[in-house]
């Protein structure tokens, strides 16, 4: 009987299981998608007003340009840290530290980086937003 059961189930999760694809590759598909995500984003923030929906963007383009172009990344950080302060929307300061964070540790500055990562983990715990605490631990644990 449980044999039966557990080749049931072996046969079950087989199914389920599917080799690379011929024509592209994870990595491939990775960059791509990064590339027509940025230039959608980035087509969006030229349209955007100046409000948290920009913050958002801002801080969406710097986390994607951290592993493309961090000094990029870091001056759409940086634009969206100022705006999220000026508004004073906390979710918003807290995610444009966090992906400043990533970027600062691409460029080699891992004193900002781990300085940023552990204040957007502090903002995180005021708002209880439990998956971006993981993602603040990420930022930590990526740094050192």
């Amino acid at each position: 009987m449980k044999k039966n059961l557990l080749f049931s189930l072996f046969n079950l999760f087989c199914t389920f299981i599917h080799g690379q694809n011929a024509i592209a590759d994870s990595h491939q598909l990775f960059q791509s998608k990064i590339v027509v995500s940025v230039d959608s984003l980035e087509t969006l923030l030229s349209r955007s007003k100046q409000d948290t929906f920009k913050v958002v963007l801002l801080g969406h383009m710097c986390y994607y340009n951290a592993f493309v172009q961090p000094e990029k990344g870091l001056s759409y950080g940086q634009q969206g840290l100022q705006l999220s302060q000026k508004l004073q929307y906390k979710r918003g300061i807290a995610y444009c530290n966090q992906s400043l964070s990533f970027c600062l540790w691409a460029v080699g500055n891992y004193n900002e980086s781990l300085r940023f990562a552990l204040r957007s983990l502090e903002q995180y715990e005021e708002l209880m937003d439990y998956k971006r605490i993981a993602y603040s631990y990420l930022a930590v644990a990526n740094v050192y």
